[in-house]
């Protein structure tokens, strides 16, 4: 089974959208079904919306929306994920979603079975960084 993700328009090249679509993931494109522009917390809701993960380059403001609280603040988004695509290049970044796609896939899978709406997964250079 494929995963849903919602890609930002930071993170919308052509190579990434045919990499995740060629895993069999369902890939919508936030610039597609949201007006072009729109604001971070529009992206947020609409992946909230959907059970989708929104893969953006725009950690510092998607990890004030998406990232875990402690219980007594808890977060406005419990099913919008984030897959934060911190590559430099995108070429790389494709490399590291072909090569991580099992771990993604195991992830999602945990957050499945243990009900556990934190899918926040950061790909840099050389590795992957799963947050829970």
């Amino acid at each position: 089974m494929g995963m849903r993700f919602l890609v930002d328009e930071d993170s919308a090249a052509s190579a990434v959208l045919k990499a995740l679509r060629g895993l069999g993931h369902e890939v919508i494109v936030a610039s597609e079904v949201l007006r072009r522009g729109a604001k971070d917390f529009e992206v947020a809701q609409h992946a909230e919306n959907l059970d989708a993960t929104v893969v953006t380059r725009n950690k510092h403001d998607f990890w004030r929306m998406l990232a875990p609280r402690p219980e007594s603040r808890p977060r406005k988004f419990r099913r919008a994920g984030a897959l934060f695509a911190m590559c430099d290049n995108v070429q790389v970044l494709v490399s590291r979603l072909l090569e991580f796609d099992p771990v993604l896939r195991a992830e999602h899978e945990r957050v499945i079975a243990t009900q556990d709406p934190r899918f926040l997964v950061e790909i840099k250079d050389e590795q992957i960084v799963i947050i829970r």
